[in-house]
């Protein structure tokens, strides 16, 4: 198995956990959304992958508020 040296350690959950969020922040500039539900997958220390229904902006950096 080969390993990916600059990566960060990822703790991945057995099942996904449900969490609600709003968005706070894309590319540094405040908004204001409404909650959104998704299951948390996995975190690390540099963020945390999610899946959700809603359609997210890629290729952002987005700040989450989780409820």
């Amino acid at each position: 198995m080969k390993f990916k040296r600059n990566e960060v350690f990822r703790y991945e959950f057995g099942v996904p956990l449900p969490l609600s969020f709003i968005i706070q922040k894309i590319n540094g500039t405040e908004v204001r959304s409404s909650s959104g539900h998704a299951q948390l997958l996995d975190i690390s220390p540099g963020g945390m992958k999610i899946e959700s229904d809603l359609v997210l902006p890629k290729k952002h950096d987005i700040e989450l508020y989780l409820l």
